[in-house]
């Protein structure tokens, strides 16, 4: 109860005042992506890099442990990072400051991560189909292939350009 506090505080003190620029980029013009997961990180980057040679990765995890000692590129969230309407831990605090092309959120039911990506800037943001978090995404992705759907997806949204 007292964590949910906490994320609204957050979501209020970092949402954005104007409304985010939402468009979409062609996937060889794509720089940068984030990817929410608790999932196995080493397959997902071998499937982003055969889609998205030219991007960059990062990645948000939930840990277990209080202290962060992850690589440069991955960011992890414990419910102590949370304080009264604002992060306490330094690098979460960074990866506010980034922008994204895209967000994955490889998550399909709801976890103590949604509310990043309310407040994380990304000009696009998809997900599974999930009627849970439907709401949070601009491109829904179903199926086990993920990666290479939004691959597909991007590749026809983007034809004309």
């Amino acid at each position: 109860m007292f964590n949910k506090l906490k994320t609204k505080l957050i979501v209020k003190r970092f949402l954005k005042k104007t409304p985010r620029k939402k468009f979409i980029l062609p996937p060889e013009k794509i720089n940068s992506i984030l990817v929410l997961t608790d999932n196995n990180i080493p397959l997902i980057e071998s499937q982003l890099k055969s889609f998205f040679p030219k991007s960059n990765f990062y990645y948000l995890s939930t840990r277990k442990q209080k202290n962060d000692n992850s690589p440069n590129n991955h960011f992890l969230f414990h419910a102590s990072d949370l304080g009264l309407g604002s992060l306490k831990n330094k690098k979460l605090n960074q990866l506010l400051t980034l922008d994204f092309e895209v967000l994955i959120d490889y998550n399909r039911k709801k976890s103590n991560m949604d509310f990043f990506i309310q407040i994380i800037n990304s000009n696009l943001i998809s997900g599974y189909y999930n009627s849970e978090k439907n709401y949070l995404y601009d491109i829904l992705l179903e199926g086990d292939n993920m990666i290479e759907n939004l691959h597909k997806q991007l590749n026809k949204l983007t034809k004309n350009e």
